[in-house]
């Protein structure tokens, strides 16, 4: 994310938690909005 590195496990479980977001509307495509920021980071 940015110049951030990501562990393999923050990574997965922003990727499972994403998915699991998006099923859960209507939308059709997955967008930033589904996505969770992990702890501690800041834009």
């Amino acid at each position: 994310m940015g110049e951030r590195d990501l562990s393999q496990k923050t990574l997965s479980h922003a990727i499972l938690w994403t998915v699991a977001c998006f099923c859960r509307t209507t939308d059709a495509t997955i967008t930033r909005h589904h996505v969770p920021r992990p702890r501690g980071w800041k834009p």
